[in-house]
């Protein structure tokens, strides 16, 4: 498996009317991962999805539309839900930027490498302190 350094998931804050779906009685807005993606690809839904039913204390509607990842409560739940995804799929870190910053960073630069970096500059990054003191099988057996 190749080494990813920087997942990037990008969320907005949205009701269930953003989604197209009926509203519900005590049920206001939340945040929602729109995409996630490294330097190379996305990360695939399954994923995200897996992550998501292992840790997150809300479970996902079933009739969320396609590619949205969610309900989260609060950013402290989306943060913890970002530390999760980096840790399961071996990132060094994971930025969390809003739809918003995520367009603006579209519009004020030109190539993929100043993208990433102004997308940086513009998230909150989770770094996984862990990822390099985990040990591989082969490691754990000759040490």
């Amino acid at each position: 498996m190749a080494t990813i350094d920087t997942i990037f998931a990008i969320h907005s804050y949205l009701s269930r009317e953003d989604l197209g779906l009926e509203r519900k009685e005590n049920e206001g807005q939340a945040y929602y991962i729109l995409y996630a993606f490294e330097e190379h690809a996305l990360i695939s839904r399954e994923d995200l999805v897996k992550v998501y039913n292992e840790t997150a204390p809300l479970k996902m509607p079933t009739e969320l539309p396609p590619g949205y990842i969610g309900p989260f409560e609060s950013l402290d739940a989306l943060n913890q839900y970002g530390f999760a995804l980096g840790d399961t799929l071996g990132a060094g870190r994971v930025a969390l930027a809003s739809i918003e910053d995520f367009n603006e960073t579209v519009k004020s630069v030109n190539n993929t490498s100043d993208f990433n970096q102004a997308l940086l500059e513009h998230s909150n990054v989770i770094a996984n302190p862990d990822r390099d003191k985990k040990k591989s099988l082969f490691g754990k057996l000759f040490s």
